[in-house]
């Protein structure tokens, strides 16, 4: 009898000890909140963690690198920051000068600028030692980052305002985005009409000046972004005439844009414009003649 209330002791204690331990390593069914970022996705792969509300377990995964060449953040010597990648190589080839009337400045030679992979160059003339000018391109940009500096000097204006046949980037149906830095102050005559393509600008925060037709036919451009220019803006007849996707624009904050709404003639799309508190009455007066459905938003 001892010796069968001993087995029956020994096997309930035996499966107690398997129940305890199954239970011991039985997994957690996870319950994850909300991913966070660690790291942000630029040029470079960013990551993202989220963490188990019941036992704490910590789930890690990579963010893509952005392929967008706004992602990069170049130096003076086109050098990103982050990743060392050269968005624009020096070329030894060069076009022949432009010429300017002699009674201006004489002529100007030009440099052509290739990108990284030599799928396209800027045509860029060396004004003078402290200014430069950027006049056209070779080949068929898509996604172009305009250099900020050559050899210590800064590129000013896109197109030369006194160019009778102003070239830049007019009718290049290739074109999908843009980044202008804050060394241009000048948006030159038709610089990008009839870039049919272009998508998203990211405008230099100094501009004082987009001339007539800059942005004309840019009929895939649904927004305009203006709202950290630091200086001045003014506007000329037809800036943006015919932008038939343009939906909606930031105003600057910290003043009143100078010029004719004829800038925006025929930008039937344009159903929002973005402006400061203050400067609301000004802009509703202004835009009076649009269509009633144009909304006109205060922001900050």
């Amino acid at each position: 009898m001892k010796k069968i209330l001993s087995l029956i002791m020994a096997f309930l204690l035996s499966t107690s000890v398997c129940l305890f331990s199954s239970c011991a390593e039985k997994p957690c069914k996870h319950s994850f909140g909300e991913w966070e970022t660690v790291k942000e996705a630029s040029c470079i792969a960013g990551e993202k963690q989220r963490v188990c509300e019941n036992c704490e377990f910590t789930e890690t995964e990579e963010i893509p690198a952005s392929d967008d060449f706004f992602a990069h953040t170049f130096d003076e010597n086109t050098l990103c920051t982050t990743c060392a990648h050269q968005e624009f190589i020096e070329s030894e080839e060069y076009i022949e000068n432009i010429t300017i009337p002699n009674f201006f400045v004489g002529p100007l030679p030009c440099i052509i600028w290739w990108n990284h992979d030599r799928t396209y160059a800027l045509k860029i003339s060396l004004g003078n030692p402290q200014y430069l000018f950027l006049q056209g391109y070779v080949g068929a940009p898509v996604h172009v980052r305009l250099p900020a500096y050559y050899n210590g000097a800064p590129l000013g204006n896109i197109g030369l305002y006194y160019d009778d046949e102003p070239q830049i980037f007019q009718n290049c149906t290739t074109l999908k985005s843009i980044y202008i830095p804050d060394t241009v102050t000048r948006i030159e005559k038709y610089a990008f009409d009839g870039c049919t393509a272009l998508e998203n600008v990211r405008f230099s925060q100094n501009l004082t000046s987009i001339e007539q037709g800059a942005f004309r036919n840019c009929t895939s451009l649904k927004t305009l972004d203006l709202k950290n220019n630091k200086a001045k803006l003014s506007f000329n007849k037809g800036s943006f005439a015919n932008c038939l996707s343009l939906t909606e624009i930031y105003f600057p904050l910290s003043y009143d844009m100078s010029g004719s709404t004829d800038a925006f003639s025929s930008c039937t799309a344009l159903k929002k414009i973005y402006v400061s508190a203050e400067r609301y009455e000004t802009y509703v007066k202004r835009f009076e003649n649009f269509p009633n459905n144009l909304e006109i938003i205060v922001y900050e």
